[in-house]
């Protein structure tokens, strides 16, 4: 039986990129009506302020109060992760001692000096993007193995393992 172990160190850019996967990214529908709908909102604003399209006022005033609400949801969300960073000293800092193997995942160490144990059954699905792997425990909470820590080989073997593991639950982004 083949294990890696790995040390790793998670910063605040690691916890905001889960929280940004979270909102926009796990459900790619969501984040691909926002840009439709931004370009569709864009495009009728500046049709209307350049005189290249007829639109109705109260559709312009609509598209203008959309697209702010974009930009009201980009502050507000890092506001929250912030908050949450300030509020939570656990997460940010902590260097932590991660061992997978074929029978789950060993976590141990990090500021509060805990450990724990997860057997491959115990995790709802896996997601892995550019720079991560997220090995979810429910839906919105996640073990986060950032991909700098791994080695090729290693990563190679990460991937087989959760792709046997968790066959359909395993999603690539």
């Amino acid at each position: 039986m083949k294990e890696i172990t790995i040390k790793i160190s998670m910063t605040a850019q690691d916890f905001k990129s889960l929280t940004f996967f979270n909102t926009y990214q796990k459900k790619r529908g969501f984040l691909l009506f926002q840009i439709l709908a931004a370009i569709c909102s864009g495009g009728a604003i500046l049709g209307k302020m350049t005189g290249a399209a007829e639109v109705a006022d109260w559709y312009y005033y609509v598209c203008i109060a959309f697209l702010g609400l974009i930009v009201f949801q980009y502050f507000v969300f890092e506001a929250s992760v912030k908050k949450f960073l300030r509020s939570d000293h656990l997460v940010v800092g902590s260097e932590r001692t991660i061992t997978i193997s074929d029978s789950g995942l060993q976590e141990e160490g990090g500021k509060e000096n805990s450990s724990g144990s997860y057997q491959w059954e115990l995790f709802y699905c896996a997601y892995e993007t550019k720079k991560y792997v997220y090995l979810y425990l429910n839906t919105m909470q996640a073990i986060i193995l950032p991909k700098r820590y791994f080695r090729s080989e290693e990563m190679d073997f990460l991937r087989e393992l959760i792709q046997e593991k968790m066959v359909k639950r395993y999603y690539k982004r």
